[in-house]
C-alpha cells in the first residue's frame, strides 16, 4: 500500500473521530447524557474482568479517581469487586447484569442521537454513507479477527 493511500485512510478515520466528538458535543448541548468514563469502563469490562489499576491505565485516571468511580458504579449495581484468586491484594472488577443493561441503554441513546443527526442528509448521501460504512464495518471486523 502506498503512503498516500495510508495517509488518506488515516485522514478519513480521524475525520470520523472528529465527527463523533461533534455529535457528542451536540448531544451534550441538548442535555442528552454523553458517553462518560462509566460507559468506557463497562465496554472494557464487557470483554473481560480487570483489575482497577488496569482500568485506570486504560481510562488515564488516577487510582483515587478510579476507586471513587468504582464505589459509585457499585452503588448503581453496574459492577462488582472481587479478589484475584492468585493474589488477594489485587482487586478485580467485573460487569453485572445491571451494567450490561446500562450499556444497552446507552447504545440505544447513541443510535437515536446519530439518527437525528442524519436527518440533514439527502437520500443519495445517505445511500453513499450507508454503503461506505458497510464496507468499513466489514474491514473493521476483519482487522479485529486478526488482532
Amino acid at each position: 500500500m502506498t503512503d498516500s493511500k495510508k495517509d488518506r485512510i488515516a485522514e478519513n478515520l480521524s475525520s470520523l473521530v472528529r465527527l463523533f466528538h461533534i455529535m457528542r458535543a451536540r448531544a451534550c448541548r441538548k442535555g442528552e447524557s454523553p458517553l462518560g468514563p462509566e460507559y468506557w469502563t463497562l465496554i472494557f469490562l464487557s470483554e473481560e474482568e480487570l483489575p482497577i489499576s488496569e482500568l485506570g491505565r486504560r481510562l488515564q485516571r488516577s487510582k483515587s479517581n478510579m476507586t471513587a468511580m468504582m464505589d459509585r458504579m457499585m452503588k448503581e449495581n453496574l459492577v462488582r469487586r472481587s479478589h484475584d484468586r492468585g493474589d488477594r491484594r489485587v482487586v478485580k472488577i467485573s460487569i453485572t447484569a445491571g451494567g450490561r443493561a446500562y450499556l444497552k441503554e446507552k447504545r440505544a441513546q447513541m443510535k437515536d442521537s446519530i439518527k437525528r443527526s442524519l436527518t440533514m442528509l439527502r437520500e443519495p448521501e445517505l445511500d453513499s454513507l450507508c454503503a461506505s460504512l458497510d464496507s468499513v464495518g466489514r474491514i473493521a471486523a476483519k482487522l479485529e479477527r486478526m488482532a
